[in-house]
Protein backbone atom coordinates (compact mmCIF):
# COMPACT_ATOMS: atom_id res chain seq x y z
CA UNK A 1 0.00 0.00 0.00
CA UNK A 2 2.94 2.33 -0.59
CA UNK A 3 2.14 5.93 -1.57
CA UNK A 4 -1.52 5.46 -0.66
CA UNK A 5 -3.44 7.38 1.95
CA UNK A 6 -4.31 5.13 4.87
CA UNK A 7 -6.49 5.20 7.96
CA UNK A 8 -6.15 2.45 10.56
CA UNK A 9 -9.16 1.73 12.73
CA UNK A 10 -8.32 0.92 16.33
CA UNK A 11 -11.39 -0.63 17.94
CA UNK A 12 -11.98 -0.58 21.71
CA UNK A 13 -11.74 -4.38 21.87
CA UNK A 14 -8.17 -4.40 20.57
CA UNK A 15 -5.48 -5.55 23.01
CA UNK A 16 -3.04 -3.10 21.38
CA UNK A 17 -5.26 -0.08 22.00
CA UNK A 18 -2.99 1.44 24.67
CA UNK A 19 0.31 0.60 22.96
CA UNK A 20 -0.29 2.10 19.51
CA UNK A 21 -0.20 5.91 19.13
CA UNK A 22 -3.76 6.91 18.30
CA UNK A 23 -5.51 10.08 17.32
CA UNK A 24 -8.96 10.36 18.84
CA UNK A 25 -11.74 11.65 16.67
CA UNK A 26 -13.15 15.07 17.43
CA UNK A 27 -16.43 13.81 16.01
CA UNK A 28 -17.43 10.75 13.96
CA UNK A 29 -19.55 13.14 11.88
CA UNK A 30 -16.42 14.93 10.66
CA UNK A 31 -13.52 12.46 10.75
CA UNK A 32 -10.02 13.55 9.86
CA UNK A 33 -8.91 12.29 6.47
CA UNK A 34 -5.27 11.86 5.40
CA UNK A 35 -4.01 13.16 2.10
CA UNK A 36 -1.89 11.21 -0.36
CA UNK A 37 1.63 10.74 0.98
CA UNK A 38 0.77 11.65 4.59
CA UNK A 39 1.39 9.18 7.45
CA UNK A 40 -1.54 6.99 8.44
CA UNK A 41 -4.04 8.09 11.08
CA UNK A 42 -5.16 5.84 13.91
CA UNK A 43 -8.78 6.12 14.97
CA UNK A 44 -9.82 5.01 18.45
CA UNK A 45 -12.84 5.11 20.73
CA UNK A 46 -15.29 3.84 18.12
CA UNK A 47 -17.91 2.14 20.26
CA UNK A 48 -20.98 0.31 18.95
CA UNK A 49 -21.87 1.37 15.43
CA UNK A 50 -19.69 4.50 15.58
CA UNK A 51 -17.23 2.76 13.27
CA UNK A 52 -19.88 2.39 10.57
CA UNK A 53 -20.96 6.01 11.08
CA UNK A 54 -17.39 7.31 10.80
CA UNK A 55 -16.70 5.31 7.65
CA UNK A 56 -19.97 6.47 6.10
CA UNK A 57 -18.94 10.10 6.72
CA UNK A 58 -15.66 9.63 4.82
CA UNK A 59 -17.49 8.73 1.60
CA UNK A 60 -17.99 12.09 -0.08
CA UNK A 61 -17.56 13.37 -3.60
CA UNK A 62 -14.59 15.41 -2.37
CA UNK A 63 -12.67 12.38 -1.13
CA UNK A 64 -11.19 9.62 -3.30
CA UNK A 65 -12.44 6.04 -3.22
CA UNK A 66 -12.33 4.65 0.33
CA UNK A 67 -11.50 0.93 0.64
CA UNK A 68 -12.35 -0.77 3.94
CA UNK A 69 -10.53 -4.04 4.74
CA UNK A 70 -12.52 -6.16 7.22
CA UNK A 71 -11.29 -9.29 8.98
CA UNK A 72 -13.92 -11.62 7.51
CA UNK A 73 -17.36 -11.80 5.90
CA UNK A 74 -19.13 -11.43 9.25
CA UNK A 75 -17.41 -8.10 9.88
CA UNK A 76 -18.00 -7.12 6.27
CA UNK A 77 -21.74 -7.71 6.56
CA UNK A 78 -21.94 -5.84 9.87
CA UNK A 79 -20.12 -2.79 8.51
CA UNK A 80 -22.19 -2.87 5.31
CA UNK A 81 -25.41 -2.82 7.34
CA UNK A 82 -24.23 0.01 9.58
CA UNK A 83 -22.98 2.12 6.67
CA UNK A 84 -26.22 1.65 4.77
CA UNK A 85 -28.16 2.79 7.85
CA UNK A 86 -26.15 6.02 8.16
CA UNK A 87 -26.08 6.87 4.49
CA UNK A 88 -28.82 9.26 3.41
CA UNK A 89 -29.76 11.40 0.46
CA UNK A 90 -30.08 10.74 -3.26
CA UNK A 91 -26.58 11.93 -4.21
CA UNK A 92 -24.60 9.71 -1.86
CA UNK A 93 -21.45 8.19 -3.39
CA UNK A 94 -21.68 4.52 -4.41
CA UNK A 95 -21.24 1.67 -1.94
CA UNK A 96 -19.94 -1.73 -3.10
CA UNK A 97 -18.59 -4.83 -1.40
CA UNK A 98 -16.37 -7.67 -2.54
CA UNK A 99 -16.92 -10.72 -0.32
CA UNK A 100 -14.64 -13.72 -0.24
CA UNK A 101 -15.71 -17.13 -1.56
CA UNK A 102 -16.71 -18.51 1.87
CA UNK A 103 -14.91 -21.74 0.96
CA UNK A 104 -11.94 -23.36 2.64
CA UNK A 105 -8.71 -23.15 0.60
CA UNK A 106 -8.42 -25.98 -1.94
CA UNK A 107 -11.99 -27.06 -1.16
CA UNK A 108 -14.01 -29.41 -3.34
CA UNK A 109 -16.86 -26.92 -3.34
CA UNK A 110 -17.43 -23.81 -5.46
CA UNK A 111 -18.67 -20.43 -4.19
CA UNK A 112 -22.42 -19.94 -4.12
CA UNK A 113 -23.92 -18.38 -7.25
CA UNK A 114 -25.03 -15.29 -5.31
CA UNK A 115 -21.49 -14.68 -4.04
CA UNK A 116 -20.00 -15.05 -7.53
CA UNK A 117 -22.68 -12.74 -8.91
CA UNK A 118 -21.91 -10.00 -6.38
CA UNK A 119 -18.16 -10.36 -6.87
CA UNK A 120 -18.46 -10.04 -10.66
CA UNK A 121 -20.76 -7.04 -10.34
CA UNK A 122 -18.29 -5.31 -8.03
CA UNK A 123 -15.23 -6.17 -10.15
CA UNK A 124 -16.97 -4.70 -13.20
CA UNK A 125 -17.92 -1.57 -11.28
CA UNK A 126 -14.78 -0.76 -9.29
CA UNK A 127 -12.56 0.47 -12.19
CA UNK A 128 -15.02 3.35 -12.74
CA UNK A 129 -15.39 4.28 -9.04
CA UNK A 130 -13.40 7.44 -8.30
CA UNK A 131 -15.43 8.12 -5.12
CA UNK A 132 -17.51 6.12 -2.68
CA UNK A 133 -16.88 3.06 -0.53
CA UNK A 134 -15.59 -0.41 -1.33
CA UNK A 135 -15.79 -3.03 1.41
CA UNK A 136 -13.52 -6.07 1.08
CA UNK A 137 -12.39 -8.89 3.34
CA UNK A 138 -8.77 -9.61 4.16
CA UNK A 139 -9.03 -12.94 2.34
CA UNK A 140 -10.21 -11.16 -0.82
CA UNK A 141 -7.31 -8.70 -0.56
CA UNK A 142 -4.83 -11.60 -0.32
CA UNK A 143 -6.40 -13.60 -3.14
CA UNK A 144 -5.47 -13.33 -6.80
CA UNK A 145 -8.19 -12.04 -9.12
CA UNK A 146 -8.90 -12.45 -12.83
CA UNK A 147 -7.35 -9.75 -15.03
CA UNK A 148 -9.59 -6.77 -15.68
CA UNK A 149 -9.87 -7.69 -19.37
CA UNK A 150 -11.73 -10.89 -18.44
CA UNK A 151 -14.47 -8.93 -16.67
CA UNK A 152 -14.69 -5.88 -18.89
CA UNK A 153 -13.69 -7.51 -22.18
CA UNK A 154 -16.31 -10.27 -21.98
CA UNK A 155 -19.21 -8.04 -20.92
CA UNK A 156 -21.89 -8.01 -23.62
CA UNK A 157 -24.51 -5.27 -23.90
CA UNK A 158 -28.01 -5.96 -25.29
CA UNK A 159 -30.53 -3.16 -25.91
CA UNK A 160 -34.07 -2.89 -27.19
CA UNK A 161 -34.03 -2.70 -30.97
CA UNK A 162 -30.87 -4.80 -31.33
CA UNK A 163 -30.85 -7.67 -33.80
CA UNK A 164 -30.04 -10.99 -32.15
CA UNK A 165 -29.31 -14.34 -33.75
CA UNK A 166 -30.68 -16.73 -31.10
CA UNK A 167 -28.32 -19.58 -31.89
CA UNK A 168 -25.21 -17.38 -31.84
CA UNK A 169 -26.44 -15.56 -28.74
CA UNK A 170 -26.92 -18.84 -26.85
CA UNK A 171 -23.49 -20.06 -27.95
CA UNK A 172 -21.99 -16.84 -26.62
CA UNK A 173 -23.77 -17.31 -23.28
CA UNK A 174 -22.43 -20.85 -22.99
CA UNK A 175 -18.89 -19.66 -23.73
CA UNK A 176 -19.35 -17.10 -20.96
CA UNK A 177 -20.24 -19.90 -18.54
CA UNK A 178 -24.05 -19.74 -18.53
CA UNK A 179 -26.12 -22.91 -18.22
CA UNK A 180 -29.11 -23.74 -20.43
CA UNK A 181 -32.07 -24.80 -18.24
CA UNK A 182 -35.78 -25.38 -18.64
CA UNK A 183 -36.69 -22.68 -16.10
CA UNK A 184 -34.41 -19.89 -14.92
CA UNK A 185 -34.04 -19.70 -11.13
CA UNK A 186 -30.44 -18.74 -10.27
CA UNK A 187 -27.73 -16.39 -11.59
CA UNK A 188 -25.83 -17.86 -14.52
CA UNK A 189 -28.83 -19.58 -16.14
CA UNK A 190 -30.79 -18.96 -19.34
CA UNK A 191 -33.74 -20.54 -21.12
CA UNK A 192 -35.11 -20.16 -24.64
CA UNK A 193 -38.79 -20.69 -25.47
CA UNK A 194 -39.67 -19.63 -29.00
CA UNK A 195 -39.27 -15.88 -29.25
CA UNK A 196 -38.57 -15.44 -25.53
CA UNK A 197 -35.16 -15.62 -23.84
CA UNK A 198 -35.08 -15.74 -20.03
CA UNK A 199 -31.70 -14.75 -18.66
CA UNK A 200 -30.45 -14.42 -15.09
CA UNK A 201 -27.32 -12.41 -15.76
CA UNK A 202 -24.61 -12.18 -13.12
CA UNK A 203 -24.58 -9.02 -11.05
CA UNK A 204 -28.37 -8.64 -10.85
CA UNK A 205 -30.78 -9.71 -8.16
CA UNK A 206 -33.57 -10.58 -10.61
CA UNK A 207 -33.62 -12.24 -14.05
CA UNK A 208 -34.60 -10.62 -17.34
CA UNK A 209 -37.00 -11.64 -20.09
CA UNK A 210 -36.10 -10.68 -23.66
CA UNK A 211 -39.08 -10.67 -26.02
CA UNK A 212 -38.10 -11.02 -29.67
CA UNK A 213 -40.04 -9.98 -32.74
CA UNK A 214 -38.33 -12.07 -35.35
CA UNK A 215 -34.66 -11.39 -34.62
CA UNK A 216 -35.23 -7.95 -33.07
CA UNK A 217 -35.26 -7.39 -29.30
CA UNK A 218 -38.71 -5.88 -28.78
CA UNK A 219 -38.58 -5.48 -25.00
CA UNK A 220 -36.44 -6.32 -21.96
CA UNK A 221 -38.23 -6.78 -18.66
CA UNK A 222 -37.49 -8.02 -15.18
CA UNK A 223 -39.49 -11.08 -14.25
CA UNK A 224 -40.26 -13.11 -11.13
CA UNK A 225 -38.94 -16.68 -11.49
CA UNK A 226 -41.54 -17.94 -9.00
CA UNK A 227 -44.65 -16.51 -10.68
CA UNK A 228 -43.14 -16.06 -14.18
CA UNK A 229 -44.76 -12.62 -14.32
CA UNK A 230 -42.91 -9.81 -16.07
CA UNK A 231 -42.22 -6.54 -14.30
CA UNK A 232 -40.74 -3.17 -15.16
CA UNK A 233 -38.91 -2.74 -18.42
CA UNK A 234 -35.35 -1.54 -19.08
CA UNK A 235 -33.72 -0.25 -22.23
CA UNK A 236 -30.41 -2.12 -21.95
CA UNK A 237 -28.64 -4.80 -19.91
CA UNK A 238 -24.97 -5.66 -19.54
CA UNK A 239 -24.29 -9.39 -19.49
CA UNK A 240 -21.27 -10.18 -17.33
CA UNK A 241 -19.37 -13.47 -17.62
CA UNK A 242 -20.83 -16.18 -15.38
CA UNK A 243 -17.54 -17.08 -13.72
CA UNK A 244 -14.24 -15.58 -12.71
CA UNK A 245 -12.50 -17.72 -15.33
CA UNK A 246 -13.24 -18.14 -19.06
CA UNK A 247 -14.76 -21.39 -20.31
CA UNK A 248 -14.01 -20.42 -23.90
CA UNK A 249 -11.93 -22.55 -26.25
CA UNK A 250 -8.95 -20.29 -25.63
CA UNK A 251 -9.50 -20.42 -21.87
CA UNK A 252 -9.73 -24.21 -21.81
CA UNK A 253 -6.63 -24.53 -24.00
CA UNK A 254 -4.69 -22.24 -21.63
CA UNK A 255 -5.94 -24.25 -18.64
CA UNK A 256 -4.83 -27.55 -20.14
CA UNK A 257 -1.36 -26.24 -20.98
CA UNK A 258 -0.81 -24.65 -17.58
CA UNK A 259 -2.20 -27.70 -15.77
CA UNK A 260 0.24 -30.05 -17.50
CA UNK A 261 3.13 -27.64 -16.84
CA UNK A 262 2.23 -27.12 -13.16
CA UNK A 263 0.87 -30.43 -11.83
CA UNK A 264 2.84 -33.66 -12.06
CA UNK A 265 1.42 -36.98 -13.19
CA UNK A 266 -1.09 -38.02 -15.82
CA UNK A 267 -3.67 -35.18 -16.06
CA UNK A 268 -6.32 -37.65 -17.24
CA UNK A 269 -6.36 -39.07 -13.72
CA UNK A 270 -7.57 -35.69 -12.41
CA UNK A 271 -11.34 -35.14 -12.41
CA UNK A 272 -11.10 -31.35 -12.77
CA UNK A 273 -8.80 -31.64 -15.80
CA UNK A 274 -11.05 -34.19 -17.53
CA UNK A 275 -14.26 -32.26 -16.92
CA UNK A 276 -12.92 -28.85 -17.93
CA UNK A 277 -11.39 -30.40 -21.06
CA UNK A 278 -14.94 -31.50 -21.96
CA UNK A 279 -16.31 -28.01 -21.38
CA UNK A 280 -17.84 -28.78 -17.96
CA UNK A 281 -17.20 -26.94 -14.68
CA UNK A 282 -17.00 -29.40 -11.77
CA UNK A 283 -17.28 -28.29 -8.15
CA UNK A 284 -14.05 -26.84 -6.86
CA UNK A 285 -12.84 -25.74 -10.32
CA UNK A 286 -12.68 -22.13 -9.07
CA UNK A 287 -9.50 -22.86 -7.12
CA UNK A 288 -7.75 -23.64 -10.41
CA UNK A 289 -8.73 -20.32 -11.98
CA UNK A 290 -5.14 -18.96 -12.34
CA UNK A 291 -4.48 -21.76 -14.84
CA UNK A 292 -6.97 -20.13 -17.24
CA UNK A 293 -4.80 -17.02 -17.65
CA UNK A 294 -1.26 -16.19 -18.59
CA UNK A 295 -1.32 -13.56 -15.81
CA UNK A 296 -3.65 -12.85 -12.90
CA UNK A 297 -4.35 -9.60 -11.05
CA UNK A 298 -4.96 -8.32 -7.54
CA UNK A 299 -7.42 -5.80 -6.16
CA UNK A 300 -4.72 -3.12 -6.55
CA UNK A 301 -5.03 -3.51 -10.34
CA UNK A 302 -8.74 -2.60 -10.16
CA UNK A 303 -8.76 0.40 -7.82
CA UNK A 304 -7.39 3.93 -8.44
CA UNK A 305 -3.90 4.76 -7.12
CA UNK A 306 -5.20 7.61 -4.94
CA UNK A 307 -7.61 5.37 -2.99
CA UNK A 308 -7.70 5.70 0.80
CA UNK A 309 -7.48 2.45 2.81
CA UNK A 310 -9.22 1.89 6.15
CA UNK A 311 -7.64 -1.17 7.77
CA UNK A 312 -8.99 -2.78 10.92
CA UNK A 313 -6.71 -3.35 13.88
CA UNK A 314 -4.55 -6.48 14.12
CA UNK A 315 -4.95 -7.16 10.42
CA UNK A 316 -1.37 -8.45 10.13
CA UNK A 317 -1.97 -11.13 12.76
CA UNK A 318 -5.12 -12.16 10.92
CA UNK A 319 -3.22 -12.28 7.61
CA UNK A 320 -0.52 -14.50 9.09
CA UNK A 321 -3.15 -16.86 10.50
CA UNK A 322 -4.94 -17.02 7.16
CA UNK A 323 -1.70 -17.71 5.29
CA UNK A 324 -0.85 -20.50 7.74
CA UNK A 325 -4.27 -22.05 7.10
CA UNK A 326 -3.70 -21.85 3.33
CA UNK A 327 -0.35 -23.62 3.69
CA UNK A 328 -1.85 -26.33 5.91
CA UNK A 329 -4.69 -26.93 3.46
CA UNK A 330 -2.18 -27.06 0.61
CA UNK A 331 -0.15 -29.74 2.37
CA UNK A 332 -3.30 -31.81 2.87
CA UNK A 333 -4.41 -31.37 -0.74
CA UNK A 334 -0.95 -32.14 -2.12
CA UNK A 335 -1.23 -35.74 -0.91
CA UNK A 336 -4.23 -36.30 -3.20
Amino acid sequence: MNNKACVKIQTPASSDLLRIPVQSLASPFNPQFPKLGEPPLHWSGLYGSAEGLTIAQTATNNNPLVIVVAHDNRRLQLLHTEIQFYRSGHNTPPLARLPDWECLPYDLLSPHHDITSERLRTLARVPTMSHGLLLVTLETLMQRLPPTIHILGQTVSVACGDTVDVESFCAQLQHSGYFSVSQVMEPGEYAVRGGVIDLFTMGFERPFRLDLFGSEVESIRYFDPETQRSGESVDRINILPAREFPMTEEGIRCFRENFRATIEGDPQHHLVYREISRGNTPAGADFYFPLFFSETATLFDYVPVDACWIIEAEIELQANALWAEIQDRYQIASHD
